[in-house]
This record gives C-alpha cells, sequence and structure tokens, in this order.
C-alpha cells in the first residue's frame, strides 16, 4: 500500500499529501477546513519530472512536474520529514516506471539507504512494498469482461434479492421479440459499476479477526444464585491456539493433568491473568488473584507473537522509537522502552504483526542499484532546485499535434465562432457592466437595487393574463405567450412545486408506516415491484430507441408492447389497492351500523380519512406513467415520420394507435361511466369485434363522445395560424389533454380520425371511409331551396366498424344532423336516433350521377333523417310531416389519411365553405339516467340555443343572443365548457368577429 498522509506545506497552506492506494493519482488535502476534500489532484500517469532537495540542505522539499506545470511541496513533519519524502517520492517513482513499462505495479523495493539496515526502513514503506509485490487481477475495469461473467452475474442476484427480484421479474415480462441473451447484456450494461463492486469485494480474501474480546460470559440466576457460563464454538477455539500459541502449549501441556477436561481448562484460563496480559490488559495483584498453574505461562516468549515463521517487519516497535523523547502519553510516560513497558504497547506490535502476517513476501532482497555504486546512485537520486542542470523533458503539445490528425481544416469555424472572433472583448464587457447597473433593473430613488423590482413581482396584481394556454406546453401549432416572472401566477405555482417536491421527499424518506399513505405492505412491495419493472423497460426501450440500430426495430415494437402492459400492470395493483380500501370502508359501515343498534346514535364516515386506493397508487406512479406517456409518444411519432418519408402505404397493423395510457386520459374526457371502463374488451383486443362485449361498449362510446367532446370550429376562427392538423398526436393532444383543461372539440374529420384511432386501440376493425353532404344541410334558406337534391364534393368523413362480420355505421363529427348511434350498414336499416327523430340507410343512386337509365346509375350509401314523423308533427315550416331529408351519402372505399388532408384543407379555406363564415360550437345532450341522447346546445353566430328533440323540428330555446366578442367567449365557456385562452379569443377572424 502507498505510504501514509504526510505533513507538508503547499502555496503557505498546510495540508497533507497522500499517493492514492492505486498509486493513479497524488493528492494534497488542505487542513481547514477539516474533512476538506482534495484541492489539488494530480495523475500520476502525467508526471514528466520529480526533484528533490539535497541531502544536506535543511529544507525538505518535492517538486513535481506536471507538463508545463509545477507543484512545490515543502514536508514539515520534525523528525521524519526526510524519510515520508523519500518514501512518497520513491512510491511515485515506483508507479511511473511501472506505467512506462506497461504495467500496473512497481517491481521491486528501494535498496536501504548508506548506513541504513534494512529493519530500520519506514514500517510504511516497507508494508507498501510487500503489497505491490503481490500481483493483482484488475479484470473488473474491463466492460466486456463484466458483461460476459455469468458466474459474477449470478454471484451478484444471489447476494442482492432486491437486484434478483428485479432480474427476475422483468425476464418473465420481456416480450418475446427480445432473446434471453439480449436481455442479459442491456440489463447488466447499465449495472456494470454494480458488478465491478461485486467482483472487487469477493476478490478480497477476509482476515481473520481478534478472536479474545468476543468472547463473553452469558450470566443466568438460578436459586438466586448467578451463574455464569462460557459459550465458545470450535471455530473460535481454532483461532485462540493459531492467535496465541501459549495457549495452544498450555492446552497441550495440561490436559489431562492437572485439568481434567476442556471446560475446566477454559473455565481457568478466562479467570487467569494470562488472560489479561494476551489483551493488553495491565495486570493488578491487589485484585487478579493469582493461578499457579497458569501463571508459569505469562513469560512465555513464542506469546508475544504471531504463529508464523516468517519475517514481519516491525510497524510499531519499541526499541525502533527508542530516539521518540518527545511525544508522551499521560505524564512523563513515553514511548522509550528502556523506561516505561506497558503491555498495551506489545499488544499493539502484534496486532500490527498479525494484519502483515498475512501480506504476501517481497519478490527477493533489496538490492543496490545495477551497474554503479550506492553513493552514484544516490547523488544521482539527489537533485538540486536550482535547476542548475539542463531540462531534458519533452513536452508534448497536444494542440500541436491535432492540427495534423484532425480531420478537417482549422480555419473550418462555425458561424457563431467567426461572430465571436470579431467581437471587441473590451466594448462586449463594457456594454454587459451598463446592462447590470442597478438603474437598469429597477432601483429606487437612492440607487439601491430592489429585487422585487428585478424580477417584476407586484403585489397590487390582481390577475395573470400571462398564462399558458396548453397543459405540458403543448400548443397545437399556436404560438403562445411566456408565463411572466415575477406574476402572482408565476409566484403561486412556484410555491406550490416547492411544496410538493419537500412533501414527496419526505414521504420518501420517512420510515413511518404511514408513509405509505394507507396501502398494504403487500400492495406497496408489489406496486415496487411494478415499478422497477417497468423503469428497467423504459431503460432499455430508450437505449433500443436513441441507439438508431435499424436491425433491432422488431425488438423495439416487442418493447413498446410490453410497455402499454407496464400500464396494465399498474392498473391492476390500482384496482387491488382500490379494493382494499373498499373492504376497509365495508368493515367500518357495518361497525357504524352496529354502534347504531347499540345505542341509537348515528356516526358519520369520512371516506376521505381512509387513506390507500387506487388513488394513492396513481400518485405515487405518476412520473412513471408519464414516462411511460413520453415514450410512447416518441415512438409513434417517429414511427410515423418514418412512414411518410419512405411514402409507403401503412400496414393494417403498424396504423397510428394510442397507448393505455392515453385511451384512460380520453375514457375520462368523455366521462364514460365505471360500468364500461370495466368492459372486459379493454383487457383483451380480441374481444372488440364481439357482439356480446364490443357492440355495447362501441356503443357508449359513440353517445358519450358527442355529448362530451363539442363539434366546433373554433380553431378556424380563434388562432394565430387559422390551420387544422389531422396528426394523431396532435389530435389526441387537443382532444384529450387540452379536452380536460378547456373542453376543446373538432370537426368531422378531426372528430372521426382521431375516434377511429381509439377503436382501433381497443381492437376494432376499423374503415376510414368519406361522404358528400347534402346541400339540404346549407344555412342558407336559397341554397335548400334550389339545390336541395344535390350534394357537395367528398366534404365528409365517417368510419365503418366490424363486429362480428357486419359493418357498422359509426359517425361521431355531424352534430346534430349525424345518427350519433352506431347503425349496420344495411339497405333499408331504419331506427329512432333523436326521439322522435328516425333515420334510414339506403343502397341507391343520387340524382348527379349521370345514366341513361336510373337503374344503371352507380349507386352508393345515402343516409336520411324523418325529423317529423308520421304522427308527431311539431308544426314547423322547415320540413314536413313523414318527410325524408337527405342528409348525406357515403361510399365504401377506404380512404387515405392524403385524401382528408386535402378535404380539410378546403373546408376550413375557402371562402364558400360553410365552416370559414360562421363561429359554431355544439354539444349533444343526454339523459343520463336513460342514457339516452335529447337535444343539443348550440352556439352558432351570435346566438346560443337549446334544442330538446331532433335539430329540426324540436323544441327550440334562446339562451343568449350574443353582441360583443366577450360575450360570445364567455357563452363558450358557461353554455359548452368551452374555454378560449387569452391569445386564442385575441386572434378571432375579422371577417366573423363580432361587432358591438
Amino acid at each position: 500500500m502507498p505510504p501514509a498522509k504526510t505533513s507538508v506545506v503547499y502555496k503557505k497552506k498546510d495540508g497533507s499529501l497522500t499517493v492514492g492506494d492505486d498509486t493513479k493519482y497524488l493528492f494534497w488535502t488542505p487542513s481547514a477546513p477539516p474533512g476538506a476534500s482534495p484541492a489539488v489532484t494530480i495523475p500520476v500517469a502525467d508526471i514528466t519530472n520529480l526533484q528533490q532537495t539535497g541531502e544536506a540542505s535543511a529544507k525538505v522539499a518535492l517538486k513535481v512536474f506536471v507538463k508545463e506545470e509545477s507543484y512545490v511541496f515543502n514536508f514539515t513533519s520534525k523528525d521524519a520529514a526526510r524519510k515520508e519524502q523519500v518514501a512518497v517520492t520513491d512510491t511515485l517513482r515506483d508507479a511511473i516506471a511501472a506505467l512506462k513499462a506497461g504495467t500496473s505495479l512497481p517491481s521491486a523495493p528501494r535498496a536501504a539507504q548508506n548506513g541504513e539496515s534494512a529493519s530500520n526502513q519506514s514500517g510504511a514503506l516497507t508494508m507498501a512494498k510487500a503489497v505491490s509485490a503481490k500481483p493483482q487481477d484488475e479484470g473488473w475495469y474491463d466492460d466486456s469482461r463484466l458483461k460476459s461473467d455469468f458466474k459474477l452475474q449470478r454471484s451478484l442476484l444471489i447476494s442482492n434479492e432486491v437486484l434478483n427480484d428485479r432480474f427476475t421479474r422483468a425476464l418473465s415480462d420481456k416480450p418475446d421479440s427480445v432473446t434471453v441473451p439480449q436481455f442479459t447484456a442491456q440489463f447488466w450494461s447499465t449495472r456494470l459499476h454494480l458488478l465491478r463492486a461485486h467482483a472487487m469485494d469477493t476478490a478480497q480474501n477476509v482476515s481473520e479477526y481478534n478472536v479474545l474480546p468476543e468472547i463473553k460470559y452469558t450470566t443466568t440466576i438460578v436459586n438466586d444464585e448467578p451463574i455464569k457460563t462460557l459459550n465458545m464454538t470450535k471455530e473460535q477455539i481454532a483461532l485462540i491456539f493459531k492467535q496465541y500459541p501459549v495457549v495452544a502449549v498450555a492446552f497441550n501441556e495440561l490436559l489431562p493433568k492437572p485439568f481434567p477436561d476442556p471446560p475446566t481448562f477454559w473455565s481457568r484460563f478466562f479467570a487467569s491473568r494470562l488472560l489479561k496480559k494476551l489483551k493488553g490488559m495491565e495486570i493488578e495483584p491487589e485484585k487478579d488473584p493469582a493461578d499457579p498453574v497458569l501463571d508459569k505461562y505469562l513469560d512465555y516468549q513464542q506469546a508475544m507473537g504471531p504463529a508464523s515463521l516468517a519475517f514481519i517487519p516491525r510497524t510499531i516497535d519499541l526499541e525502533g522509537n527508542e530516539q521518540n523523547t518527545k511525544f508522551r502519553l499521560e505524564g512523563e510516560f513515553t514511548m522509550k522502552a528502556g523506561r516505561h513497558d506497558k503491555p498495551i504497547l506489545h499488544l499493539l506490535n502484534q496486532m500490527s504483526e498479525k494484519l502483515l502476517s498475512h501480506v504476501a513476501p517481497e519478490d527477493g532482497e533489496a538490492h543496490a542499484p545495477i551497474g554503479m555504486d550506492e553513493e552514484t546512485f544516490d547523488q544521482l537520486q539527489l537533485r538540486d532546485l536550482a535547476m542548475q542542470d539542463s531540462d531534458n523533458r519533452v513536452v508534448l503539445n497536444v494542440r500541436e499535434q491535432q492540427r495534423y490528425t484532425h480531420a478537417q481544416d482549422d480555419d473550418d469555424l462555425s458561424a457563431d465562432a467567426r461572430l465571436y472572433a470579431k467581437q471587441d472583448p473590451s466594448i462586449v464587457i463594457s456594454s454587459l457592466r451598463d446592462d447590470v447597473q442597478p438603474v437598469n433593473f429597477g432601483s429606487d430613488e437612492q440607487g439601491t437595487l430592489k429585487l422585487d423590482r428585478v424580477i417584476g413581482v407586484d403585489e397590487d396584481e390582481d390577475e395573470d393574463e400571462d398564462m399558458d394556454d396548453a397543459p405540458n406546453g403543448h400548443t397545437n401549432g399556436a404560438k403562445t405567450k411566456k408565463v411572466r416572472i415575477g406574476s402572482q401566477a408565476s409566484l403561486a405555482d412556484a410555491s406550490t412545486s416547492i411544496i410538493s417536491s419537500i412533501s414527496q421527499r419526505r414521504r420518501n424518506a420517512s420510515s413511518d408506516a404511514h408513509s405509505l399513505n394507507g396501502l398494504s405492505q403487500t400492495v406497496f412491495d408489489t406496486l415496487t415491484m411494478t415499478h422497477n419493472t417497468t423503469t428497467e423497460f423504459l431503460h432499455y426501450f430508450w437505449t433500443l430507441f436513441l441507439s438508431g440500430d435499424s436491425s433491432r426495430v422488431n425488438e423495439l415494437t416487442g418493447l413498446v408492447a410490453t410497455l402499454d402492459r407496464s400500464l396494465d400492470r399498474i392498473n391492476a395493483v390500482g384496482a387491488q389497492a382500490e379494493k382494499e380500501r373498499e373492504e376497509r370502508l365495508e368493515k367500518m359501515r357495518v361497525q357504524v351500523k352496529e354502534y347504531f343498534q347499540r345505542t341509537g346514535k348515528k356516526r358519520r364516515i369520512d371516506d376521505s380519512a381512509v387513506g390507500g386506493g387506487k388513488k394513492v397508487v396513481d400518485q405515487m406512479v405518476r412520473p412513471t406513467v408519464e414516462a411511460l406517456k413520453v415514450a410512447s409518444q416518441a415512438y409513434r411519432r417517429a414511427l410515423e415520420a418514418q412512414m411518410k418519408e419512405t411514402q409507403m402505404t401503412i400496414d393494417p397493423n403498424e396504423r397510428p394507435k394510442y397507448s393505455k395510457y392515453q385511451l384512460q386520459t380520453y375514457l375520462k374526457r368523455i366521462k364514460l361511466p365505471q360500468k364500461y371502463i370495466d368492459s372486459p374488451v379493454h383487457s383483451d383486443a380480441s374481444l372488440a369485434p364481439s357482439r356480446d362485449h364490443g357492440l355495447p361498449l362501441l356503443q357508449a362510446l359513440v353517445r358519450y363522445h358527442v355529448c362530451n367532446v363539442p363539434f366546433e370550429n373554433l380553431e378556424i376562427h380563434y388562432s394565430a395560424h387559422k390551420t387544422i392538423s389531422l396528426n394523431m398526436d396532435d389530435l389526441y393532444v387537443k382532444f384529450a389533454e387540452r379536452g380536460l383543461r378547456y373542453g376543446r372539440g373538432g370537426r368531422c374529420m378531426e372528430h372521426n380520425g382521431f375516434f377511429g384511432t381509439v377503436l382501433r386501440s381497443l381492437g376494432y376493425e376499423v374503415r376510414n371511409c368519406a361522404g358528400r353532404v347534402s346541400r339540404m344541410m346549407s344555412p342558407d334558406a336559397e341554397t335548400r331551396e334550389k339545390q336541395g337534391n344535390t350534394y357537395d364534393g367528398f366534404n365528409h368523413m365517417l368510419n365503418l366498424v366490424r363486429v362480428e362480420g357486419q359493418w357498422w355505421v359509426v359517425d361521431v363529427g355531424n352534430g346534430p344532423m349525424g345518427p350519433n348511434i352506431p347503425y349496420p350498414l344495411q339497405d333499408g336499416y331504419e331506427c329512432e336516433s333523436i326521439a322522435p327523430r328516425r333515420i334510414r340507410l339506403q343502397w341507391r343512386s343520387i340524382p348527379e350521377h349521370a345514366a341513361a337509365k336510373y337503374e344503371d346509375a352507380q349507386k352508393l350509401w345515402c343516409y336520411d333523417a324523418c325529423f317529423q314523423p308520421t304522427g308527431t308533427s311539431s308544426g314547423s315550416k322547415l320540413v314536413s310531416e313523414g318527410e325524408w331529408v337527405p342528409v348525406y351519402c357515403f361510399t365504401e372505399t377506404e380512404f387515405l389519411p392524403q385524401d382528408y388532408e386535402m378535404m380539410s384543407y378546403f373546408t376550413s379555406n375557402n371562402p364558400k365553405s360553410f365552416f370559414t363564415s360562421m363561429v359554431l360550437c355544439i354539444k349533444m345532450e343526454m339523459d343520463e339516467a336513460e342514457e339516452k341522447i335529447v337535444g343539443d346546445v348550440t352556439l352558432g353566430g351570435d346566438k346560443v340555443r337549446r334544442t330538446t328533440g331532433p335539430n329540426v323540428g324540436g323544441k327550440k330555446e334562446v339562451l343568449r343572443e350574443l353582441k360583443t366578442e366577450k360575450e360570445r367567449v364567455e357563452a363558450l365557456k358557461e353554455f359548452l365548457g368551452v374555454e378560449l385562452t387569452q391569445e386564442e379569443s385575441e386572434n378571432i377572424r375579422p371577417q366573423t368577429r363580432l361587432q358591438s
């Protein structure tokens, strides 16, 4: 081992100089403050030269050259400065020589100086040489060797139960596309530090411990008499004999006479003066009774040394410390062996010898330098700091060498670098100084800097209008204002964030059972293991995703599916926690009921006081769930971008889908009741096409979607960009995430595009189709009167969904004119929609199809509505009783995303389009008890109406007439739950702005 710390002065500061245990670094640590970290760290490999003061010099110093720099250390020990300097210098020289020779350890010990015997060398130096002579295996520094050492990996798993559980669980949950070798390599690639530490730990030999202090009496009371019992193992007896040979000699000589058996010997031994001497304790004749049998071994010489015949250097040597007459322990006590002899000193010497007895011996005897005498060698070692000799060091200029090895020219600078090169430093610094003057930040009249003015805090501020318009930074392409630093909102957010972080840290660090927040230990352990496994797969995912290795695409795809299943596992733990919470609540209800029956008094149960449940689980794993969301979105964005770049037809199995987390957010958005969330379709996608499970869920999804997600064109009127995105990730943000906060919706291609992706993610087979809207649906009366029997071009989107071989029409993007229920694709099908309105589907030609005979004309699916069935006349002049009105026609031909892009662009930009001329927002209303759609609330232009029954012919009520933009924005929030941000409301299209 390297020499111990030495006292030195560096740059007029006291400190200590130490060579690292691996002889790779030289450290200087200041004395003040206590416990300070090293202030100077010098890699031994970078040392180019060493110089030391001459032997005759009163000043003992060492100068270390590191490339173009140098460090001078003055040794300050009064008695051992020269020895410490020599020890450090020799250790450094041996390390440097070993590096040059391509080895990691010194090859031979230093020769003794003139007039110095080997036994008089310092114990630290001798110990360092003994250790350095022993070869070591540094295989743990090789990463590839660690990753392929299966025996070491297995040993670590056996010794670390938590890591073993994590490995086993992750291995069992891995996707089939990932092989066991691939998984194992990835698992250990992130834990090389654990393997390395375990390899180093197992490479250490466990030394013997001092056994005597560990053996103690056990006192028991029998018949009011204390009885001492001595318990020893056979291993402890063997160690006593090995560490203290005098005990083995006494045992062999005294059994069977005069001691008849071993228990008698040990009981006498542990009560004797011999035991106290072996422990290093002072013998007191008045208190310690004499034992004539064992006392004769007090002067036994071998009792003072270990059971080793090898030569052991004396580290704490009484004779070796004869010259030390100034160090005092107590009173006149000194280290001089001739003046005082304490057992503790002998014991310390014994312990040091025992420690060194396990050190490998030196390679050979110390020898003089080869090819020269000792005196010449010493003179060459002693170099004066005056540097009178010429400096023959070779200076390596790495930067100059890079000129010849760099692949590009030095003048190949970036644009920023060329710009900075033209700046005048003095002008830049002067400008910065002017900028940071207090007067520029908000100083008071006396010129004092006021921090509240600097950051813009306004105590009198009532509202914060600089709020971001989208959660999580999503803007859907809109330019949003940044939150102003110092505003009330930013201060409140900062306080909330800090308090939340403190609370979370306190819960994580708490050992109190309440830190489980009401979860049972079983559920908490399951959640912990689920979290660990999920984190493992997230690490694996990002490693593959960021590697760009195209050969591992299948492996990555399997990992994405595994991440989705991880969300299912988290939900399962949440369900288990909720079940336990309900059981506790039920138990409390029973107790309250029994209490009422006994006393007639009622007690209330505070459900909020009962911890645990799914809510607590969601809070604990929220960061992990968010990480799953980010990973899923990143993969799907990359996949979509790659598909667009290749311009290839998308494989039906690779079409955009939403993750489990995204689906949960959407179901929360549409307020789907729990009975539908519990549908087995959510856990088994193969049940989606079934009539028993898939159809009821499909009907509920359509019903709750149209009643909670409005049909609106606000993006065209209230945005800076006035554009519509049909990207599935953008639609998810708009409908689900921003929908939860701002209540936003969209038009037909947004609704049905998003809804179709939701259905596809749940396991339904979906075909995207398109239709032509009838001009009878135009808000213009003249158009309805003159062109009511014709249709527009393709401007509408709808979906076909297959259930047990039968296609069903699903359209959630046509407002109150749409069916708002799934219905089968069947000629002549008719049913009731929004009572009393009826809808029908016919396979027929439209008037605009050219053909000599009607029978020969091309046919389409035509969707019609009868707003006033026979016998239900409401007196409306718009339609007659029993009249069927064409709504739209469509084809079964599958349309592609690029088709909808063109359709959407026209309908959102062309001045003739209905959507560009009127602000529209519609939300259907439902009787939740009957789960039936009963009407709608519509904001159209400058009025808000509520319609009970069908949109045409139903009972209408004007809720509010709007005169200003402010009133319209407020009405959107009040009646339809749609909230516009400050920026959105300010970007109203001039043509549709309400004038006050």
